[in-house]
């Protein structure tokens, strides 16, 4: 009996079902092909942007650290917003403080040293000027005093000596401000040089002729000290080298070989 109400059941169900299946089979709806769309499915992440407000905290407190003792002072509270380049804390020590007036003083009597140095630069080439204009004046002074020898001396009334003195006297003006106009043109020369080469601008601190003629330099008692001074010094500016008669040698040979050795070791410091 169970066998057969099975039976008949599957019976109905086929007879309920066989219309739909008939119109399926028969059906001839169909979907234009510019409306299908082909892609490949694959596996991955679903990304969601997510609007929410709120600040953002660091999840580690800040630990703010100096090389010296003192009194720490926040200008902001945790949490707050800054912006780029803001002060967010003060230290106050009175070690650092103490070592900044220092250098302030020391720079501040630095600067005077070297106002100073100006000054008595600026005196100096004006005392070179004022003697090339003296020496001027003693040119055309002896000029005219010779021109009267030459006077006296066409009238014969002047002893022959005298009128040789008015010749002495007239070449040591000349030569005189021969010299003191050189050595005022050759500072502004050597200045313009220097100036033009190392990119100096301003007054050197420092501006003295020494002259030599026909003589080789004659080092003073304490040249090795300073010598050794200078080359202290330089070793604070690389690339830049000292030679000449006036350092470590008098000769020309001497001036050779210093110039071959500054040229080997800026070669070796490159």
């Amino acid at each position: 009996m169970i066998f057969v109400a099975i039976a008949a059941s599957l019976v109905v169900l086929v007879v309920l079902a066989a219309p739909a299946v008939t119109r399926w089979a028969n059906a001839t709806v169909s979907v234009p092909f510019d409306r299908v769309r082909i892609a490949t499915v694959t596996r991955g992440d679903l990304v969601r942007d997510v609007s929410v407000q709120g600040r953002v905290v660091a999840a580690v407190s800040p630990t703010l650290y100096a090389t010296a003792s003192g009194t720490i002072t926040l200008n902001v509270d945790a949490g707050e917003q800054v912006l780029a380049g803001q002060v967010l804390a003060n230290v106050i020590s009175p070690e650092l403080t103490n070592q900044l007036e220092q250098a302030e003083s020391s720079l501040a009597q630095r600067k005077i040293e070297l106002e100073r140095q100006r000054i008595d630069t600026r005196q100096q080439a004006l005392e070179k000027g004022k003697e090339a204009d003296l020496a001027e004046v003693a040119v055309v002074a002896a000029r005219r005093e010779m021109r009267r020898a030459e006077e006296a001396k066409k009238r014969e009334v002047i002893p022959l000596i005298d009128y040789e003195k008015a010749e002495d006297d007239l070449r040591n003006a000349e030569l005189a401000y021969t010299h003191a106009r050189a050595d005022a043109d050759l500072i502004d020369c050597v200045q313009r040089d220097f100036g033009a080469l190392l990119g100096v601008r301003g007054a050197p601190v420092v501006a003295r002729v020494y002259r030599w003629p026909r003589l080789n330099p004659q080092h003073e008692v304490g040249h090795l000290a300073r010598l050794a001074a200078i080359v202290a010094r330089l070793e604070r500016l690389p690339g830049l080298r000292l030679i000449g008669a006036a350092f470590g040698g008098v000769g020309l040979p001497d001036c050779i070989a210093q110039a071959r050795a500054a040229a080997a070791r800026a070669a070796a410091s490159r």
